[in-house]
């Protein structure tokens, strides 16, 4: 790497690294990112055997929460501790994939690469949130790395096992990493019916069948328990309604510009469907290039398998294609004769994923609302008025049990009773605290019967009146109540705190 090189990494990575350390706390921890830290503590507690085994039948796969188990132990607990493991993980990804870039075409299309990674909206919003996402991001690099030294001739002992540590630690990461490895395996065919070179092939093939042999029984039970939800899309993800022909597009526009744009703001996505669609697109004139297409395959292989086979895809799941996709963009960019012309293409991009970044900053059209609840300033509400002896009923025990439990108890040190609809009952015939708070969340109207809460409110109204209620985030104010898909009732709120007092 030359003086001019290492100068532009330098700075791209200071900048990738003002992003992501700028208030990594800057919006409170949501369901997701509390089962993650519940089950990181679940392994810590349990023996590894049985915690894989909890975590498989719940549709997870352990390295990240081993991960994040260890961290705990060695770090803490608090928020900026827990995203912090992220934010290194995130930065870890943007250097390997420079060196990525840099070993697959040059320093030039490695350090426009490098940029765009670094400003992208989806790999910064998994820089900074507390699951799984941003390590299966890094692993894909790492493998597909490796896997490139390989198939390119370089056969030794060092890359070999580097290429099975980082392949098996993919898959067994996320299911959807397995598909990184299918992608490389197309790639092998295509390489051997291209160079005939028997020996890379078996050798490389043997590595693959060595991974997929120690992932396999975590595979078979995982697809043993969830196999209806993971094939025919009963799972619960409003993605997951939309036909192929209109998901494709949509990963697309997630790769492009994160998970902070309202699909129908025209403004920002039309250039950017021109931008990117004509830098992706431009790739296919140099389809002789075996570079070129080992990326097409890369990318397009997960993507296309996914939304036509796999019903429940989310977008983010596919976050494995976009160093991938972005190596492609970057390509085409230096490909630009003109330096004007190439400044000025950069420089759009720039402009498009600042406005994804800004929104994503200030919680603006986030695709996924359970993002954007504001449990801390609940709990920090609570905890403000709470007195000796209140109880805390929350509905249900996934959510809302879990966040204030954190907030409060964990975290807030308030040692306060909290009970749920769910698993961690509260016997209101024997028990009569002087006040209550029932905290409820929007997901409820799907989590229980209809009516249901409903009736807990007049049972509670029996023997306590309303003190205060307190509301936070309209429905009608999430991206979500604009789709034509209506998963919430009109009127309903994300949260709801009710403060009931005993009657005298």
């Amino acid at each position: 790497m030359n003086r001019k090189t290492l100068i532009w990494f330098l700075l791209i990575l200071i900048f990738a690294s003002a992003l992501r350390f700028y208030n990594p706390i800057f919006r409170s921890l949501w369901g997701d990112e509390t089962h993650s830290f519940y089950l990181a503590q679940e392994v810590s507690s349990d023996p590894i055997g049985l915690a894989t085994l909890n975590l498989i039948k719940d549709s997870h796969l352990p390295v990240y929460f081993i991960l994040l188990s260890a961290w705990t132990k060695l770090f803490g607990v608090g928020e900026y501790i827990l995203r912090l493991l992220s934010i290194l993980i995130g930065l870890s990804s943007i250097i390997a994939f420079f060196f990525f870039a840099r070993k697959i075409f040059d320093d030039k299309t490695a350090l426009v690469s490098m940029l765009l990674l670094a400003i992208s909206p989806l790999a910064l919003m998994h820089s900074q949130e507390i699951r799984m996402y941003g390590l299966l991001l890094l692993l894909s690099i790492l493998s597909s790395f490796y896997f490139w030294n390989l198939v390119s001739g370089k056969r030794n002992l060092l890359v070999s096992t580097a290429y099975f540590v980082a392949s098996f630690l993919l898959v067994m990461t996320h299911i959807y990493g397995s598909l990184i490895i299918a992608a490389q395996f197309i790639y092998l065919v295509f390489s051997l019916w291209q160079e005939k070179k028997t020996s890379t092939f078996l050798h490389i093939l043997t590595l693959q069948i060595l991974v997929g042999a120690l992932a396999l029984p975590a595979y078979i039970a995982m697809l043993f328990v969830n196999f209806s939800a993971v094939i025919s899309g009963t799972s619960d993800m409003a993605f997951s309604v939309f036909p192929w022909y209109l998901k494709l597009p949509l990963v697309f526009f997630v790769l492009s510009l994160g998970e902070t744009v309202a699909p129908w703001n025209l403004m920002i996505v039309l250039p950017a469907a021109i931008v990117f669609g004509f830098l992706f697109l431009w790739n296919l004139k140099r389809l002789p290039d075996k570079r070129i297409v080992y990326l097409l395959i890369l990318c397009l292989f997960p993507i296309l398998f996914s939304v036509l086979f796999l019903a429940p895809t989310m977008p983010k799941f596919l976050i494995i294609t976009l160093p991938f996709y972005l190596l492609l963009i970057g390509y085409s960019i230096v490909r630009v004769k003109k330096v004007s012309l190439r400044c000025g293409v950069i420089l759009v991009i720039i402009l498009l994923q600042a406005y994804s970044i800004h929104n994503y900053f200030n919680l603006v059209s986030y695709h996924n609302s359970n993002q954007i609840e504001p449990w801390r300033d609940v709990a920090t509400s609570i905890k403000e008025q709470y007195r000796k002896g209140d109880s805390i009923l929350s509905s249900n025990h996934f959510v809302v049990y879990r966040l204030l439990n954190y907030y409060l108890n964990i975290t807030g040190h308030v040692n306060a009773p909290i009970f749920d609809l769910e698993e961690v009952k509260i016997n209101l015939a024997d028990e009569k605290p002087e006040r209550i708070w029932f905290v409820t969340n929007i997901h409820d109207d799907r989590a229980f019967p209809p009516g249901y809460i409903d009736r807990i409110k007049a049972a509670l109204e029996e023997n306590y009146t309303l003190k205060n209620e307190q509301k936070y985030i309209p429905y009608e104010e999430t991206l979500v109540s604009k789709l034509p898909i209506k998963r919430h009732q009109p009127g309903s709120y994300r949260v709801r705190v009710r403060l009931y007092k005993k009657i005298r």
